[in-house]
């Protein structure tokens, strides 16, 4: 089935948007820092800096820092994808798609926050937009109910 179905076109607009802030993270974290001489110094000192963690391992905080941001896309991936596969694997479930609506509106709410405590414009905005959406995905009805005791539709989820 579609994600973009009637009833569930919400939430797959918002898992398409996850997505676009995913290649934007990407394309964000792998671009060269600016040429200004107060940034290359900040990063000449973060690769140099090395941190022992255990285990022989010694990475840069460079490399922290990039790693901690590929991670970030890595999230914002699943993020999208789940908002997408989890009510695609139970068409019709209005309880599998408004608990993955408020499970993403939770997070978003909680990056929303966090990029506008450390003021992080890129990403904030891409929250700002995606968590009014996503709230209102979790309170819509949601995907009408497959008949009862269809195959796609667990007979106790219908109705």
């Amino acid at each position: 089935m579609s994600p973009f179905r009637k009833g569930t076109r919400l939430l797959a607009a918002a898992s398409v948007i996850l997505l676009l802030e995913a290649v934007a993270h990407t394309i964000g974290t792998l671009s060269p820092p600016p040429d200004d001489p107060a940034i290359q110094a900040v990063v000449t000192a973060m690769r140099e800096l090395r941190v022992p963690l255990g285990l022989g391992m010694e990475p840069s905080a460079w490399g922290i820092n990039r790693s901690l941001g590929l991670a970030m896309t890595v999230a914002l991936t699943l993020m999208g994808v789940m908002g997408l596969a989890l009510p695609g694997a139970a068409p019709g479930s209005r309880r599998v798609y408004r608990t993955t609506a408020w499970l993403l509106a939770g997070a978003n709410l909680a990056m929303l926050v966090l990029w506008w405590s450390y003021e992080v414009l890129p990403p904030f905005t891409f929250q700002v937009l995606l968590t009014p959406l996503l709230l209102w995905a979790a309170l819509a009805r949601g995907p009408e109910p497959a008949a009862h005791g269809s195959p796609a539709t667990p007979a106790h989820e219908s109705g």
